[in-house]
């Protein structure tokens, strides 16, 4: 894995159509300073070299808010026009990052910091698994993913279930070796994206991998919640939240 430098994939080309924002739901202020600047930090203190922005050309205060670096980690911003779904969305980059470990990082999610990037990596590699999602509690389990584990091994995501769950873990960031990659990119191929019965997920292609046999954990990294900022719940209760993670000695 040392051989080669771990590249971020940040899907960004929605429309945030749960906001009435005049902006990019991605640069919205939170406690200072643009929402995804928080997963930015995550990011370059994990070690990632360069990190992907996929969004829609009309999404220009993203590069104009972030620049190109973000302390000594690249970015680049990658052009797509609206996608069937977040999981096509990553595939876009396929070709830049097809044969690199992957960082997976959503910038409209925030959560505590927790040395997130440096312990999923640290986890995939010590179960030599294909992927690795970072867990967190959730308050909500009807409108999250919700992780099946049995130890450490995940078996299973139920998309936003409807009915009661025995587990109360969603998941947030994630690292993946090429392997899981090339699975993606073949998952998405084969999908017929004119006859969707609902938006594919990105848990849909994560339970499709399980099936065909490979290997993904995951590592809780904190007992927070994370906030999605993304709905108007979140976006209130976000800087509230972040002050008190950054002036507690423990906001795990």
């Amino acid at each position: 894995m040392k051989a080669k430098p771990i590249k971020a994939l940040i899907p960004a080309a929605g429309f945030g159509t749960r906001l009435n924002l005049h902006c990019s739901k991605e640069v919205v202020p939170i406690a200072g300073k643009p929402v995804a600047a928080y997963l930015l930090t995550h990011l370059d203190q994990g070690g990632i070299s360069d990190a992907c922005w996929v969004i829609r050309p009309e999404k220009q205060d993203i590069p104009q808010v972030y620049g190109a670096q973000h302390g000594a980690m690249r970015l680049h911003y990658l052009p797509t026009q609206r996608t069937p779904s977040s999981l096509h969305t990553l595939d876009v980059a396929y070709p830049l990052i097809k044969d690199h470990f992957c960082a997976l990082g959503y910038p409209d999610i925030v959560f505590p910091p927790c040395s997130a990037y440096a312990r999923l990596r640290d986890s995939l590699i010590s179960h030599a698994a294909d992927a690795c999602l970072g867990l967190f509690p959730t308050l909500e389990p009807s409108r999250v993913d919700i992780v099946a584990l049995n130890g450490s091994h995940i078996t299973h995501i139920d998309i936003k279930p409807s009915t009661p769950v025995d587990s109360h873990l969603t998941w947030a960031p994630a690292i993946w070796t090429p392997v899981f990659t090339d699975f993606l990119h073949s998952y998405v191929a084969q999908l017929d994206a004119d006859n969707l019965a609902r938006e594919i997920q990105i848990g849909d292609a994560i339970n499709a991998a399980i099936t065909a046999g490979l290997t993904v954990v995951g590592e809780q990294l904190a007992k927070t919640p994370v906030i999605d900022v993304g709905t108007p719940h979140g976006l209130k209760q976000a800087s509230r939240v972040v002050r008190q993670w950054t002036h507690s000695d423990n906001p795990k």
